[in-house]
């Protein structure tokens, strides 16, 4: 007898937000407690087995789940293998149809001569962004291919608010902050977001890479090492040290400290003061604007 609650709890653990599974072998997408507003998660629960397949298409993650001590029949190993393909297929044509409308979003889109969150920010816009429809249009781009490719977007209007393509990868994409073209790359910055990206560059004069969350570090630190395997590279992250008080956990910090430990890299992080942490300073650009000091190394 299947333990529908056991398999619910499974299914919470793994961070899908759902309320109830349909085991009918299908593909179901929902939220996850990383993305609540996007679909990127997803389940194939069944009528005569136990077994929970899920995944999240923001992490790349799969997962097969079944009670302690139970042993699946050799149809049910193959119930399972079709499902982890079915998923791999939705996502493969989900990824081709945001690709697609990527590029031409930013095909169409103009350079930008000003923006309301530049200025907010006080950054410059890098060459490589676009304007559209009175938003920031942030290309995202794969460079673990021979030949590099924007494979998805990030759009950013007036008030900030950020949105990537709906279906699109994220997951070891970057927005690429005045990388050389015919030079050599001798240092490279990786960090969080857009803004901190341009505010690194601005502060140090190097290419960098904007990795859009502190989940990505890691994927996108990994691919940066393969294609520059004796550049030094240092990861520049947020210190989410009012998060740290709350919950004993710094994700800003932990994620660059642990994305440089997997590439040989260094990290660097804003000295802010004790005052500036607990005024809610996190990242390189909250510090550009409150400092004019170099910092970075």
């Amino acid at each position: 007898m299947i333990n529908h609650n056991i398999q619910l709890n499974a299914a919470l653990n793994f961070s899908l937000l759902v309320d109830n599974l349909l085991c009918d072998g299908q593909l179901h997408r929902v939220a996850t407690q990383l993305k609540p507003n996007s679909k990127n998660g997803w389940y194939i629960a069944f009528s005569e087995s136990p077994t929970l397949v899920m995944g999240d298409w923001q992490t790349g993650i799969t997962e097969i789940w079944k009670p302690d001590g139970y042993k699946q029949t050799h149809q049910e190993r193959i119930d399972i293998q079709q499902a982890i393909k079915t998923a791999e297929l939705l996502r493969a044509e989900s990824y081709a149809i945001a690709t697609h409308q990527a590029r031409d979003i930013y095909r169409h889109a103009k350079p930008v001569t000003k923006h309301q969150y530049l200025t907010k920010k006080a950054i410059n816009a890098p060459s490589v962004i676009r304007y559209k429809d009175n938003l920031l249009i942030i290309p995202l781009v794969d460079y673990s291919l021979t030949k590099p490719e924007l494979v998805n977007v990030q759009t950013i209007n007036d008030q900030g608010f950020k949105k990537f393509n709906k279906g699109g990868r994220v997951t070891g994409l970057c927005c690429p902050i005045a990388l050389p073209v015919n030079e050599p790359l001798r240092r490279l910055y990786i960090a969080e977001g857009f803004s901190t990206a341009v505010s690194v560059y601005q502060i140090t004069g190097h290419s960098v890479l904007a990795a859009m969350n502190a989940n990505n570090l890691g994927p996108v630190a990994k691919i940066a090492r393969q294609r520059w395997p004796d550049i030094e590279i240092i990861i520049t992250g947020d210190d989410d040290y009012l998060t740290e008080r709350k919950t004993g956990i710094n994700p800003g910090k932990d994620k660059a400290i642990n994305a440089a430990s997997m590439i040989r890299a260094k990290t660097a992080f804003p000295p802010f003061t004790f005052e500036q942490k607990l005024a809610g300073l996190t990242d390189w650009n909250d510090f550009e604007q409150s400092l004019s000091t170099k910092a970075v190394s």
